[in-house]
């Protein structure tokens, strides 16, 4: 909040001519509605749409607790939430507590339909049955294969029962090893630049090289 109200007061002042002033509450160059907490001029909520992906998409829904905005935008938002210990959560209070400042239908929810997809590598590389459960994204059973053999859309409150074979054969190379392919590969990209770079020094360390005038004679008659 404190760095909203300051950013758009700075912008105002370096770049008057570009608009800002129009999103606070402000009559040309005098503000009607100085914030006395921060400093800084009240914003014109109304006219602000707040977008944020992740984290930053619970901030533009609890700006949208406060204040009118136009618009609340949550690309891949999270879950405020407590960790109450053993496994147990509790949702943030500010969530579930009286209303919220901006209307049902102007908050728009995104969320890619193949936010799960790492989950399909997971069950592969370990050859487990994977269940994925979640609150606002694709609640889904995996098999070791990688198949999705249950799956229930996003955004719709519902149960999903279905059967989750459980494995209990000999553990993959990967999940005894871990990442060790990446880590090869990371090695071998950095060796062989170091070892070419190392190659190139020590010829210019030895100075140019001695041909033969034999050797070059023939060269040139070769080449008429």
């Amino acid at each position: 909040m404190n760095r909203l109200l300051k950013v758009v007061d700075y912008l105002n002042t370096i770049a008057p001519a570009s608009g800002w002033g129009n999103f606070q509450q402000r009559s040309g160059p005098v503000c009607d509605s100085p914030n006395t907490t921060y400093g800084a001029c009240n914003l014109n909520w109304s006219d602000v749409v707040a977008m944020g992906h992740s984290q930053g998409a619970g901030v533009a829904l609890y700006l949208g607790k406060f204040f009118p905005l136009a618009k609340v935008g949550m690309l891949s938002g999270s879950y405020d939430a407590y960790d109450l210990g053993g496994g147990n959560y509790s949702v943030a209070p500010w969530i579930t507590e009286a209303g919220l400042a901006v209307a049902n239908a102007d908050i728009g929810t995104l969320l890619h339909t193949n936010d799960y997809g790492l989950n399909l590598f997971r069950a592969v590389e370990n050859r487990r049955t994977l269940v994925r459960a979640t609150n606002g994204g694709i609640t889904c059973i995996v098999d070791p294969n990688g198949r999705i053999t249950a799956l229930l859309p996003p955004f719709r409150e519902d149960f999903l029962v279905a059967a989750a074979p459980v494995y209990d054969g000999a553990a993959t190379l990967y999940t005894r090893l871990g990442d060790w392919f990446a880590w090869l590969a990371l090695a071998a990209g950095l060796a062989l630049p170091a070892a070419a770079g190392l190659r190139a020094a020590s010829r210019r360390s030895r100075g140019p090289r001695r041909v033969d005038k034999r050797h070059g004679l023939a060269r040139e008659w070769l080449k008429r």
